[in-house]
């Protein structure tokens, strides 16, 4: 409704903050442009979290056929179908000038690299050590953005949500040295890429959409290089691991032989939820941040047990569902301190306060009324 009236009544409209900046302005007060876009960020985690599972069963169908184990094809298909739709969707939109061609091509080579390590990651490691590599992410987020700084309700609701995670997953922390390497390779792609797509969109003020079109674009072609190292190269040079003739390796994860009209319509699925998965993952790092984005892929991974639990009488442990209660206690801490927990205004914070404090003396010798205005502030705050 909001897109459909800024093309009515409003034919300029700021790309990042939604507010008009020449045009008509009759209609809708402004400030409500703003908050209507932010009132699409609980659909757009709504849309990440469901998208998110449902493209997990969709793979795990594709994947249960035995002629079909190219994981580059498939993530080539993903990046492809995201570029299509997202294109069909801004096709009336121009590119943004300002918006450098370098900086998203390295954008796109750091966010497909992460997802190739990632993956690398689950191949050579435990399920435990992968599980545990991702909840590295947030605090090597933090560190990485230097915000370590931020309120202790922050740090403290990530550090209870790793703490409940680690409780459920974490079984067994043995690791090889390739392992290590693979796992401490694809934390700093998956933190380099979410930061970099952040704070593209936040400097070029270009919307989500138009930079998820121009995202997948470049990384088609990325995909597509990196689709001949997985599905040429690696079937030469580890051949046991894709063999079809025993039981081991990855293809006999598939239980299925040939391709049947369910495999299509699983592949088209899979292909529509990328798009939605990677359209949310650039909304919410552009609108949020990097390190909100990675708690609601934890809450997402803690709402599939507690699902697991009550729809299909999935067992937990003791110590499974203590984890998950932790977490739990985690997500709903970090969201209050997010989005409940009152804010100071800009001119009450502590380091806008010293500043105040700092330049008071110098106002007051250079403007006497100002001298005098702060003096009756300050009898006015000592009789409140």
């Amino acid at each position: 409704l909001i897109s459909h009236l800024a093309k009515r009544k409003w034919r300029n409209v700021d790309r990042y903050s939604g507010l008009v900046i020449s045009g008509r302005s009759s209609g809708l007060p402004l400030v409500l442009v703003s908050q209507a876009r932010m009132a699409m960020v609980p659909i757009a985690i709504l849309v990440s979290i469901m998208s998110s599972v449902l493209i997990v069963s969709a793979n795990k169908v594709i994947f249960s056929y035995r002629a079909f184990h190219h994981h580059g094809c498939l993530l080539a298909s993903h990046m492809a179908a995201t570029w299509f739709v997202s294109y069909l969707m801004t096709r009336s939109q121009s590119l943004p000038s300002d918006l450098p061609s370098a900086r998203v091509f390295t954008d796109s080579l750091w966010t497909a690299g992460s997802v190739l390590l990632m993956n690398f990651n689950l191949n050579v490691n435990t399920v435990s050590i992968y599980q545990f590599s991702k909840l590295l992410i947030v605090p090597a987020q933090l560190v990485y953005q230097r915000k370590l700084n931020s309120s202790w309700d922050v740090k403290g609701s990530i550090g209870v949500l790793c703490a409940g995670l680690t409780i459920v997953f974490v079984t067994d922390l043995s690791i090889t040295l390739i392992g290590f390497i693979a796992a401490l390779l694809g934390v700093y792609a998956t933190v380099v890429s979410q930061a970099r797509v952040q704070f593209s969109q936040m400097e070029t003020g270009v919307n989500s959409m138009l930079y998820t079109r121009v995202l997948s674009m470049w990384q088609v072609p990325i995909s597509l290089v990196m689709m001949c190292f997985t599905d040429m190269l690696l079937p030469v040079l580890f051949p046991t691991m894709y063999s079809t003739d025993d039981h081991s390796g990855l293809a006999s994860l598939g239980d299925k032989d040939g391709l049947d009209a369910k495999w299509y319509w699983a592949f088209l699925f899979s292909c529509f939820m990328a798009f939605l998965v990677n359209a949310s993952f650039c909304f919410i790092t552009g609108k949020l941040n990097a390190v909100t984005y990675q708690v609601i892929g934890h809450t997402k991974t803690l709402l599939t047990l507690i699902s697991g639990v009550f729809l299909f009488r999935n067992t937990v442990s003791a110590r499974q569902a203590t984890g998950m209660f932790i977490a739990g206690v985690g997500v709903g801490w970090y969201t209050y301190a997010m989005f409940w927990k009152p804010k100071p205004a800009p001119g009450e914070t502590p380091a806008a306060i010293e500043l105040v404090k700092a330049i008071a003396p110098d106002a007051q010798k250079a403007d006497p009324e100002t001298s005098m205005l702060l003096d009756a502030e300050d009898k006015l705050d000592r009789k409140a």
